[in-house]
């Protein structure tokens, strides 16, 4: 099967780059709970309103920022 690809979407070698990312992120004691084991897993529906916030305020702009200035 033909799969596009557009600049919106990560490869799997940079998705499996964003949850190392993740994973390895240090927050104080209680602030996300298993953030890196749910995103690495790809199970959103586990995530808490509380981590949603924090992923889509916080952590989502960095990684990001990082994965991209690694370039294409």
């Amino acid at each position: 099967m033909l799969k596009l690809t557009t600049g919106y979407v990560l490869t799997t070698t940079e998705f499996d780059y964003f949850a190392t990312t993740i994973e390895n992120m240090k927050t104080p004691s209680r602030h996300v709970s298993a953030m890196g084991k749910h995103i690495r897993k790809k199970i959103f529906g586990a995530l808490k309103s509380h981590d949603y916030h924090v992923l889509m305020q916080h952590v989502l702009p960095l990684s990001l920022r990082r994965l991209f200035a690694l370039g294409p």
